[in-house]
């Protein structure tokens, strides 16, 4: 084969790579935020710890099981995010776009995390079972989700909006 028919063929599949912020260590928090940058594994460790269990379904069955890390609302909250707005609901105008090393990727609204509204316990996890999470570094946990869509597996980037 033509050696400019291979880079063509390879050319038109480099839109399925997975971005580029697959390839970074930590957890990538960027967006409306004042502080902007990668969370280590030891920094989220710092943070309190609560632990979760649920059961959910997936595309294999149902999953059981307990995860411990850091509450997404203090991830956020340490992001220090920027209002918009001046009014007392511009809090709650922001979303939580989270994505996978893969690129997957969910949204989460803050009210859902919120205590004063849904106050889920969203976690950033770095355990489960008590061990730390297979093959991966974090994973988003969504607790009250019949499904497991939005529990992000190999978690790498929250954007906040």
């Amino acid at each position: 084969m033509p050696k400019f028919l291979l880079a063509l063929i390879a050319a038109s599949f480099a839109w399925f790579t997975a971005p580029s912020f697959a390839q970074s260590a930590g957890l990538m928090v960027e967006g409306h935020v004042a502080h902007s940058g990668p969370v280590s594994l030891e920094q989220l460790k710092a943070l309190p710890p609560v632990t979760v269990s649920l059961t959910f379904q997936t595309d294999h069955g149902p999953t059981t099981g307990t995860w411990t890390g850091a509450l997404l609302l203090d991830v956020v909250k340490g992001a220090g995010p920027i209002d918009s707005a001046n009014d007392k609901s511009a809090p709650l105008q922001h979303t939580i776009l989270a994505r996978g090393r893969d690129g997957y990727g969910v949204a989460l609204a803050i009210g859902e995390i919120d205590p004063r509204f849904a106050g889920k316990q969203v976690i950033v996890a770095y355990q489960q079972g008590g061990k730390p999470v297979e093959n991966q570094t974090f994973r988003l946990v969504v607790p009250g989700d019949a499904h497991g869509g939005r529990s992000v597996n190999d978690l790498v980037s929250l954007t906040i909006n």
